[in-house]
């Protein structure tokens, strides 16, 4: 439905002559109905590239296809695409069916037919009966509301969203990503949608591209990005890690691969990017890890080291145990599991974890 073809943009600061990559050679194909999150830390260029998409920016070099037909130079209002920002600058002096309404007046149709789209909208967000209403007697998640209703009364084929959750409290975007998530199956229009949020992508994206200086480091589902990472900066990126140093090099064995850590020789099964001489570092996720008051028989990665801290953390007990001078893992258990082990700060802990879920990128790819 939508290609993103090879997209470059350069910001060229005046004053000191230099020009600055945002975008370097991007390219993305994105189907129609799909909900597509762009994910990034601040700076990787994911909005610059949302407001490409949506004709607020000009590339310097590449192209934008909608259904075959090469937008890149029409203006935002020739292209079938709305965008909510995160400021959702509603007309204070309107109506909230006013505010919904003030495109279709623009395009000057019946009125007739902008009472019906308008109401329609309002229902999609649940905000039937607001209509008299003004912005200021709204909350944070209705004003939200209404931004999206003003979006879809246009019928836009595609709804570009720039982080329009994250000036809401915890609790209230819990709630709307459930809700923008259903939303967007009722109403069967594709979604792209930009957030810094790696819970917030999750939650809501069929696929994520994660963002790194201007390029995509990996576009791939939720669960691939998190199971199967394709760099470190990914891996690091989206869900709680453990980072284990290496010592030496890294030696095959068998289809997988050993490694030195913290006086100990471990195993992997994964090893990305690297090339030889490189160094690397290992990495596994804290679900993936158990501990034991005591050595046992098995064919999991094993290291030994002592309880540094034990903590609440609602749904689970955080275990940290130093494994080295330098090095720590954070361990998750649920609660009963905690009790039954009689853990306390300072015990000897050995703590284990299977080659299959160990992956070693290369340490460069950190920077």
């Amino acid at each position: 439905m939508l290609e993103i073809s090879h997209i470059r943009k350069k910001f060229v600061n005046q004053s000191l002559g230099q020009a600055a990559t945002v975008l370097d050679d991007v390219s993305l194909t994105i189907e129609s109905g799909e909900f597509f999150t762009l994910l990034g830390p601040s700076g990787c260029g994911k909005t610059t590239l949302l407001r490409i998409i949506a004709g607020l920016e000009q590339p310097t070099s590449g192209r934008i296809l909608f259904e075959g037909l090469d937008v890149t130079s029409f203006p935002p209002q020739r292209r079938p695409f709305h965008t909510v920002f995160q400021k959702h600058a509603l007309f204070p002096h309107l109506t909230i069916f006013d505010n919904v309404a003030f495109g279709l007046r623009i395009q000057k149709l019946p009125t007739r037919e902008i009472h019906e789209r308008v109401e329609t909208a309002l229902a999609l967000v649940k905000l039937e009966g607001f209509d008299n209403r003004l912005p200021e007697t709204l909350s944070g998640g209705q004003s939200q509301r209404v931004a999206l209703a003003r979006a879809l009364v246009n019928r836009p084929k595609v709804l570009l969203l720039d982080e329009p959750l994250s000036a809401l409290d915890l609790k209230l975007r819990e709630e709307m990503q459930a809700e923008l998530r259903l939303l967007q199956r009722q109403v069967g229009i594709t979604f792209i949608y930009v957030t810094h949020d790696q819970q917030e992508a999750f939650t809501l994206a069929d696929r994520i591209g994660v963002m790194k200086a201007g390029r995509f480091e990996q576009i791939s589902s939720p669960e691939e990005l998190y199971d199967q990472p394709k760099s470190l900066f990914a891996a690091q990126f989206v869900g709680a890690n453990i980072s284990l140093p290496v010592f030496g090099e890294v030696q095959g064995l068998r289809g997988s691969f050993e490694f030195s850590s913290c006086g100990q020789v471990l195993r992997a099964h994964h090893l990305i990017g690297q090339s030889e001489g490189s160094r690397v570092v290992a990495f596994v996720r804290p679900e993936k890890v158990s501990i034991s008051t005591s050595q046992r028989s098995t064919e999991d990665n094993e290291l030994s080291g002592s309880i540094m801290q034990v903590s609440f953390r609602g749904p689970y007990t955080e275990v940290l145990v130093q494994i080295g001078p330098e090095a720590w893992i954070p361990v998750l258990l649920d609660h009963q599991q905690a009790r039954a082990l009689e853990l306390h700060v300072g015990q000897a802990i050995q703590v284990y974890f299977r080659p299959e879920d160990t992956v070693i990128f290369r340490e460069e790819e950190s920077d």
